[in-house]
């Protein structure tokens, strides 16, 4: 992991406000879980208990309960995406934090255990088919082919980058702490990289 991606991840960006978000939605959702709450109505409780206001969280949830087929297609068409894209080697992007966001979606229509079951059945496989097709190919003398190494590679890279997401609801902690004393603002993925050229 680059240091531009730890500076990145510890600045207020929209990029990091996404993150964040999603985390803690992905973190509601776990925690009502266990307790048979639906996401939206956790989010009301911890608004009440920050003294926000929370009514308007009533309508929001209404309107997802009487469209929650249209919910479940597309958080799982969003899901579908979001995996393709975490699969990729950039663990900074945005992809990780969008699988936790589907996932919450998914949780609140009620339909996350069967969408889980089924998506990991369909990694599981994946894994054993190209387990198998190596083992095939070692023992039949032939070289191993490249697309089995990618597909691990590929399922490691999804995994980092839910966890790496998933830790996303610690970045207030930077964005308070790192005051950037450097002559550089930003960095080359933030729109605007200044730097000061010293005459």
């Amino acid at each position: 992991m680059s240091f531009d991606v730890i500076e990145r991840f510890f600045k207020l960006t929209l990029d990091n406000v996404y993150r964040f978000v999603c985390a803690v939605l992905f973190i509601a959702a776990l925690w009502g879980a266990s307790q048979d709450i639906r996401p939206l109505r956790q989010v009301a409780r911890l608004l009440v208990w920050l003294g926000a206001p929370s009514a308007w969280l009533a309508s929001v949830e209404t309107w997802f309960a009487a469209r929650a087929g249209a919910l479940v297609v597309v958080s799982v068409l969003l899901l579908i995406i979001a995996v393709v894209f975490a699969m990729r080697d950039r663990w900074g992007s945005r992809a990780g934090a969008t699988v936790l966001l589907a996932l919450t979606a998914l949780v609140q229509a009620g339909a996350v255990f069967n969408v889980l079951a089924t998506a990991t059945t369909a990694l599981v496989a994946l894994m054993i088919v190209s387990l198998i097709a190596a083992v095939v190919t070692w023992r039949a003398g032939l070289s191993f082919p490249e697309w089995l190494s990618h597909t691990w590679e590929r399922v490691g890279n999804l995994g980092v980058s839910i966890v790496y997401a998933g830790t996303a609801f610690l970045s207030p902690l930077g964005w308070l702490l790192n005051e950037d004393s450097s002559p550089t603002r930003g960095s080359r993925w933030n729109p605007v990289h200044v730097k000061r050229v010293d005459s």
